[in-house]
């Protein structure tokens, strides 16, 4: 196709906007978008990073934000799937071209979904993922309780890649995880009410 052609490569970008239901509230340009840069790391991995920012429909506010894919205008990455939300975060897959379908690669985000930033670097896949990422959960890991009720477990979420993977005859198929984000879970809290039976015999009568 002609936009995977390297003559027709521009800088593609992905934007998380703050939509809220309020009578003439608009985006009408980046300069309202707290902008934020992709930095590379060893290993091919690149981290979303940028500054702090408040949301608001002032001039010293932002109303979301946005990040341009590093050198895009020359690799021509871009995310062509859908993102998933998922627990305050967003999971987005990028498609960098190659010369053939064997050639292409990729990377898979992982973003704050408020902040725009990085919760896990971007790791580099072995092709181009023109799917939405796929997530595995895994069981809550819970954690040692401590004085005051605080017991703090960890869910685990994986990012499958199937995009390398090829099986023979009676082979099953194993795909790669691509990203690990873990994350605090559980009962984080509590209070102890001493006299809840007469809380309990108030609120019934």
């Amino acid at each position: 196709p002609r936009d995977a052609a390297a003559a027709s490569f521009s800088v593609q970008s992905f934007y998380g906007i703050y939509d809220i239901a309020q009578k003439n509230y608009s985006v009408s340009g980046r300069d309202e978008l707290a902008q934020r840069t992709m930095h590379k790391e060893e290993g091919g991995a690149v981290r979303v990073i940028g500054n702090a920012f408040n949301y608001g429909a002032t001039a010293s506010t932002r109303r979301g934000w946005y990040v341009d894919f590093a050198a895009s205008d020359i690799t021509g990455e871009r995310s062509v799937s859908d993102p998933v939300l998922a627990d305050g975060k967003i999971f987005f897959n990028s498609l960098l071209p190659g010369g053939s379908c064997a050639d292409s690669s990729g990377r898979n985000y992982v973003l704050n979904a408020l902040s725009g930033l990085s919760m896990a670097a971007a790791s580099a896949t072995a092709a181009g993922m023109t799917f939405a990422p796929l997530l595995l959960e895994s069981r809550l890991a819970v954690g040692t309780g401590v004085d005051g009720g605080k017991s703090v477990g960890k869910r685990r979420r994986v990012i499958l890649d199937f995009s390398d993977r090829k099986t023979g005859a009676g082979e099953s198929l194993s795909p790669t995880v691509i990203n690990d984000v873990r994350q605090p879970d559980g009962r984080l809290s509590w209070r102890e009410i001493v006299n809840w039976q007469e809380v309990r015999g108030s609120a019934i009568k």
